[in-house]
């Protein structure tokens, strides 16, 4: 008697409800993370503004059509790149310290928090890489005191914690009365302007849109009526420079860790 071929053939294997149901919740973490990620850009954004324009509506307008929204972030970020990868790197240092007593595997947090300490230590001027140093040390022996703790969803929401303590600490940070571009000054026929350029013109009878450091006006200038312009640094600013400190890429590239540009000087 003749075997029916198609009765031999084993049906095709569906998907686990295991796999299903981990692939819907990386998509609720992707879609939770990026709606985290757009709520800190927004919240950015509008307290960057309204701090550099010190509180007036209408230059924190004109700031955000002069600059455009992404460059506010982006730039704001930038200028406290140092400041904020040093809160970074001390949180997920203080973490991972915290989290070897009780390791198994490493796991892709762990992975993560790696390549941002790497980034710190070629980033970081070197007293910055000495405190994360000396935390993380603490935070070892303070661990090896206690009993380990076993990866339950408490442990997992504490390092989510962590997370959320080092974007807020962030925001915080960047979201200063300083502004994200470097200051300059001017000479024109007039006098001496010491400001921030937000819009360049496009030949030399167009107009410079100049915000004011010390007033906080938005002025235009004519091109050809500058004389002379060279950026400058501020006396007593609020971002972190370490001058004559370098990281360890600029040791080992042998880079000049001096600050180059002159003091601000109307």
């Amino acid at each position: 008697m003749a075997t029916n071929q198609s009765d031999q053939t084993p049906p095709a294997k569906e998907p686990s409800s295991r796999s299903q149901e981990q692939t819907a919740a990386m998509g609720v973490v992707l879609e939770r993370t990026g709606l985290l990620l757009a709520g800190l850009g927004f919240a950015l954004l509008a307290v960057k503004v309204t701090r550099v324009s010190h509180l007036n509506s209408a230059t924190s307008l004109a700031l955000l059509e002069s600059a455009g929204p992404l460059d506010v972030v982006i730039g704001s970020f930038v200028a406290h790149l140092p400041l904020v990868v040093f809160v970074i790197s001390l949180t997920v240092t203080w973490w991972v310290a915290g989290s070897f007593v009780s390791l198994r595997a490493a796991s892709a947090g762990h992975m993560g928090a790696a390549g941002v300490l790497l980034f710190a230590l070629l980033l970081l001027p070197w007293p910055f890489l000495l405190v994360l140093l000396v935390v993380g040390t603490f935070r070892f022996q303070r661990s090896r005191s206690i009993d380990a703790v076993i990866d339950t969803a408490a442990a997992r929401r504490k390092r989510r914690g962590y997370i959320v303590l080092a974007s807020v600490a962030a925001i915080v940070l960047i979201a200063d009365s300083s502004m994200w571009l470097p200051p300059e000054i001017l000479e024109t026929g007039e006098g001496t302007v010491v400001g921030y350029a937000l819009s360049e013109p496009s030949n030399s009878g167009a107009w410079i849109v100049l915000l004011k450091h010390d007033t906080r006006e938005i002025v235009h200038l004519r091109q050809s009526d500058v004389e002379t312009r060279h950026a400058c640094r501020l006396a007593g600013e609020s971002r972190l420079e370490l001058e004559g400190f370098p990281s360890l890429l600029q040791l080992a590239l042998r880079e000049d860790a001096d600050l180059p540009e002159p003091l601000c000087e109307e």
